[in-house]
């Protein structure tokens, strides 16, 4: 069975908005910003919607399944809000449609980190939501 899903955030201040997609084989999958949508400013008590009406009319759609030949999937969806704009994989993530690093090792995690790191805490903040996927 595929479900498809919608990501909708309401942020208390102005913000940037990073959405990540992390698989339960680490791969990292960048949804915001990509190769369509670029702005990732989200206004303040404004709902947020991933993908908005204009990306599903284009066929984006987020779609979730397990992996072939498993019954179930754990995996999560990581938000990370800036109050200024920050490129958080400066390149680091090939580009398509939605930027995906393998996970084989956890070298995105460790640079994002030291990134946030330099910011002040007021200047950020993250939130991981899991979630399984069943067959």
């Amino acid at each position: 069975m595929l479900f498809r899903s919608l990501i909708r955030v309401v942020a208390t201040k102005d913000a940037y908005l990073h959405i990540f997609s992390i698989g339960q084989d680490d791969t990292v999958t960048m949804l915001l910003p990509n190769r369509y949508v670029r702005g990732n400013a989200v206004r303040a008590q404004n709902a947020f919607v991933f993908p908005d009406d204009g990306l599903r009319n284009a066929g984006v759609r987020l779609r979730v399944f397990p992996p072939a030949g498993m019954q179930k999937a754990l995996e999560k969806i990581k938000l990370i809000a800036t109050t200024r704009q920050i490129d958080l994989t400066q390149g680091k993530i090939p580009e398509g449609m939605f930027q995906v690093y393998q996970g084989k090792d956890s070298a995105l995690v460790t640079d994002l980190l030291k990134m946030l790191s330099l910011l002040d805490e007021s200047e950020w903040t993250e939130v991981t939501i899991p979630y399984e996927v069943r067959h």
